[in-house]
């Protein structure tokens, strides 16, 4: 009897309830002995093995329906105990798609109950706890912040001891659950973990690409699983029939199952039940009932069953292939008693298994008895399952599950339903499980004034989750909503994304209506829209006289202490800049804005508030100021454990480090942000930043053609409207001028003055373009046009007042004057520059200073200004210029040092800041999650600089790095 053991087990939080996994969850001794999988087997060992000594490596099992992946995954979870190794078992199931995170839910949520919970979800792991405590969600969780926080709960648990994951039918995992999978296959290498998961081949709805970018990775091996061999077949059936095989027998079968074992397994339970001995008798049997083969069988042994369990295996199939008895009775309309004779026939005749709850023995059981119920009568029964199981108290997403599959039929109470998991998805990071709730929870439909409600939503979850429909949905809840108040959110919302869309046109004309409707009414949501119709038009050629105009209304609100205020005062910096009007009207507007750390107060792990007036800090040459708040805005990003926050402060101040000559810190923070930045969709525009500050720095270095190789790949790809698309054709221009390619160079610095200018930006202080086109037009012996051009930036960048512009814009223009006037022009660059802390700049001066003077016979006053340019340029990294300078002198008869090399043995700027960190005090997983790395990536930079250094251990750290300087 099975009825006492099916007790009612349901989760009234808002998350699924899980079972412990599959079949393996309850293997308490070693399963059945498998055939022909030895090689399997030893394979899934040796990699617990490595595991276990630190070498975390990811292995996918790949197979047909019933080829024997869950008993494989069965043996690796006895395999696991053998060695000591604790495993995490879960399993992907075609009615938990609804759950976002649902099957990292099922791996983790039994170390709320560990021992000592806490110090599992110290430093980043505490992100990962809304995913497991419903009572944790406050406020929704970014994407990334949950598998990153995943990751560190994963590290956490396995400084106990090694793990194994084992993973299930991962071709029905919920798409959040499979990102963090690729996430963990990028960070295992060095992790006592191992990854063990079955993808079935075939199934349907379960294609998913994330498989492929899985396989990809260094540290994933795929096998698939071969059917069984005709000797396989044999002992099979032996096994399962309890008498000896002939031989004819064993081909036919073989041939009608193809080796699978799930089918043998079927037809040795056919022949039991029509009392049939192997032989002749039973071979013609087997022939008769092709050609639908597993199906037939399946259905025909059923069907033998009493109506009752029939009724129940249906119910069971309706709900998911997992459930408990009380829930199955209840949809198939059973009396206990008679429930509990159901599960015990189909117990007895192998459909079902005995666990906490009924479970079909194989998944592909369920899915014959699934595809079999008229598709109406499945439709109702999902309706009438989705009310039971809320009655119950089952979780939203279980809930929803159901909805997901009935029929529409205008039912509130669907909607109400469907909504309220959309909105447990969003809080959890899960967007793209929460698009098709809303989809379906507006098929239904919905009452027509929760209508621009429910299309909001969804455009919302839509757009953060990168799907292009996103703003249709969001134009439909604009169209929807009722009232001016309604209509302005709808705008604001809408305009927003049409702006990360490079459709500034539309979201002018999107906000413009909501504007003058909404004027008398709410004054602060008016000044939200007047902002954000400033910003959409200053996106898109040829509005921005449109964008003056409301800047102008609303300037004053700059001046008001209030987080609207300082938005406003945000725009109107970046506007005195763009425009080049008055570095200290946009220093002043930038200060504003700021009001000390008030901006960052407001909106820690929001980059895009605050790092628009730290940038025009640093554009008006205030880079010790935009310094100490980007190093703030770090610090923020670090302790909220935001992989965005810290990826977009890292490619902004890459910038900020690369104008201070700080080339070595410019590009490993570049290549920060580009590390995580390439792991999301989403961060497309600070990959973008990255990748071409990255490409800048190298240039400087001496490598224009590293540079040319990394802007390479987003050169075809980058679009007019995107906003770093100016900066890649700066850079690619800069690349082709440093390789002596002067006329592709020139296309590309036009190309991006003109892109520039679209969006209203003429200050050479964002892109000093004219002045190293002017330099290519030189090389082309054009020297009329590029003299009118280089002094025109120098026009502007005079009436800008900025010394970093100005100096770079006097020194190009002084190179292509020439003479005594070039040289004065020169002479007052290094001027202008000699305050000021672009340090690499005022070398590039210095060195240009002292390269005319050489030419003009002046060589004496040329050592200095070379000698000192030479100075600043080591001190930078900037090889090229550093070798022109010794060039120089040696051609005005000095004789300069010649030691500014890096020594063989000097530690890596990555080594040293992990050694600096480890010198404070940090211990190797504070360092990790501060950086973003993992933990073996900061073990071995220690200890490959303890080598460097001269040292055994951290102790000595403070101490050896003194003496290093």
């Amino acid at each position: 009897m099975v009825g006492g053991e099916l007790l009612t087990q349901t989760d009234s939080r808002t998350r699924a309830p899980y079972p412990p996994s599959s079949n393996l969850a309850a293997v308490e001794t070693d399963p059945t002995p498998l055939l022909e999988r030895d090689r399997e087997l030893a394979w899934i060992a040796a990699a617990i093995a490595a595991g276990g000594e630190g070498a975390g490596r990811l292995l996918i099992v790949e197979g047909d329906p019933g080829v024997g992946k869950s008993s494989v995954l069965a043996h690796s979870a006895a395999e696991a105990r053998r060695q000591g190794t604790r495993a995490f078992t879960a399993r992907g199931g075609v009615f938990e798609q609804a759950a976002g995170f649902g099957v990292a839910q099922q791996l983790f949520e039994s170390s709320l109950t560990s021992k000592d919970p806490e110090r599992l979800f110290e430093g980043a792991a505490a992100l990962a706890r809304p995913l497991l405590d419903s009572a944790e969600v406050t406020v929704p969780v970014d994407p990334i912040q949950a598998r990153h926080g995943l990751f560190w709960l994963l590290s956490n648990l396995a400084e106990a001891g090694p793990i194994a994951l084992l993973l299930d039918d991962a071709q029905w995992c919920d798409g959040p659950s499979l990102d963090w999978l690729l996430y963990l296959a990028r960070r295992i290498e060095g992790l006592s973990v191992t990854v063990v998961v079955t993808v079935g081949l075939g199934e349907p709805d379960a294609a998913h690409p994330i498989f492929e970018a899985l396989a990809a990775e260094p540290v994933c091996e795929t096998r698939r699983l071969a059917p069984l061999g005709l000797t396989g077949t044999t002992e099979l059936l032996g096994s399962l029939l309890g008498t000896r095989i002939d031989d004819g027998f064993a081909a036919a079968c073989h041939e009608w199952t193809g080796g699978n074992p799930s089918f043998l397994s079927e037809v040795a339970a056919e022949l039991t039940a029509e009392g049939l001995e192997p032989g002749p008798a039973a071979t013609e049997r087997l022939q008769s009932l092709a050609p639908e083969r597993i199906s037939t069988v399946t259905l025909l042994r059923l069907r033998r069953l009493p109506p009752s369990a029939e009724r129940l295996a249906s119910a069971l199939a309706i709900l998911g292939f997992d459930c408990t008895l009380p829930q199955a009775a209840a949809i198939a309309g059973l009396e206990r008693e008679e429930a509990v004779d159901a599960a015990d026939a189909l117990v007895e005749s192998r459909f079902v298994e005995r666990t906490p709850q009924l479970r079909f023995l194989e998944p592909l059981i369920g899915r014959v008895i699934y595809d079999d119920l008229p598709p109406t009568r499945r439709a109702a029964d999902h309706k009438r399952a989705a009310r039971l199981l809320y009655e119950d108290g089952a979780a939203t997403a279980t809930v929803a599950a159901q909805l997901l599959r009935s029929d529409p039929d205008r039912d509130q109470w669907t909607v109400e339903r469907l909504c309220e998991a959309a909105t447990a998805q969003l809080a959890t990071g899960s967007s793209s499980a929460a698009v098709p709730l809303l989809r379906r929870a507006l098929a239904e439909p919905p009452a027509i004034d929760e209508l621009a409600s429910i299309q909001t939503m969804l455009g919302l979850a839509e757009s953060i989750a990168g799907e292009p429909s996103g703003l249709d949905s969001l134009r439909s809840a604009l169209a929807a909503s009722d009232g001016a108040v309604p209509r302005a959110h709808s705008a604001l919302l809408l305009a927003r994304f049409l702006v990360f869309a490079g459709l500034g046109g539309e979201a002018v004309a999107t906000v413009e209506p909501a504007l003058a409707e909404l004027d008398g009414i709410d004054e602060d949501l008016r000044l939200q829209l007047e902002a954000a119709l400033v910003t959409a038009a200053r996106s898109d050629v040829g509005l921005r006289e449109i964008a003056d105009a409301h800047l102008d209304s609303i300037r004053k609100t700059a001046e008001v202490d209030s987080h609207v205020g300082r938005v406003v005062a945000v725009q109107c910096a970046y506007s005195a800049a763009a425009e080049g009007v008055s570095a200290e009207k946009a220093i002043g507007f930038a200060r504003t804005a700021l009001r000390g750390r008030r901006l960052l107060d407001e909106a820690p792990l929001s980059p895009d508030v605050y790092l628009v007036p730290i940038s025009m800090l640093a554009i008006c040459d205030e880079l010790d100021e935009a310094d100490d708040h980007y190093r703030e805005a770090l610090r923020r990003a670090r302790e909220g454990a935001s992989p965005l926050a810290y990826a977009s402060t890292a490619a902004m101040f890459s910038w900020t480090k690369y104008l201070r000559g700080e080339l070595a810190k410019a590009e490993l923070l570049a290549r920060d942000a580009l590390r995580i930045a390439s792991e999301s969709p989403a961060l497309e525009a600070i990959k973008g930043f990255a990748t071409v500050h990255l490409a800048i720095v190298l240039i400087e270095r001496g490598e224009p053609e590293a540079s040319l190789e990394l802007l390479g790949p987003g050169l075809e790809s980058v679009s007019s409207h995107q906003t770093w698309a100016r900066e890649t054709e700066f850079a690619t221009g800069r690349a082709l001028l440093a390789m002596r390619r002067p006329e592709e160079s020139l296309e590309r610095f036009f190309a991006a003055g003109e892109r520039s200018e679209s969006f209203g930006i003429v200050n050479p202080a964002f892109l000093p373009w004219r002045s190293l086109a002017a330099q290519a037009m030189h090389e082309l012996g054009d020297d009329v046009r590029a003299l009118e051009l280089s002094g025109t930036e120098v026009e502007i960048a005079r009436r800008f007042g900025a010394r970093r512009p100005l100096g770079i814009a006097l020194r190009a223009h002084g190179l292509l004057v020439g003479g005594d006037d070039g040289i004065g022009l020169l002479q007052e660059s290094t001027s202008v520059l000699g305050d000021s802390p672009a340090v690499l700049q005022r070398s590039h001066s210095l060195v240009s200073l002292g390269s005319a003077l050489r030419r003009a016979g002046r060589r004496a006053e040329a050592r200095d200004p070379l000698a000192e340019g030479l100075r600043l340029a080591e001190s930078c990294g900037a090889a090229p210029l550093a070798k022109l300078a010794r060039e120089e002198l040696g051609a005005g008869g000095a004789r300069p040092r010649a030691d500014g090399r890096w020594d063989a043995d000097a530690l890596t700027i990555s080594e040293l800041r992990i050694c600096r960190m480890a010198a404070e005090g940090l211990s190797n997983p504070a360092i990790a999650q501060a950086l973003f790395v993992t933990r073996g990536t900061v073990e071995s930079h220690l200890h490959v600089a303890y080598r460097k250094l001269g040292i055994a251990s951290r102790k000595a750290l403070p101490e050896a790095l003194a003496a290093y300087g």
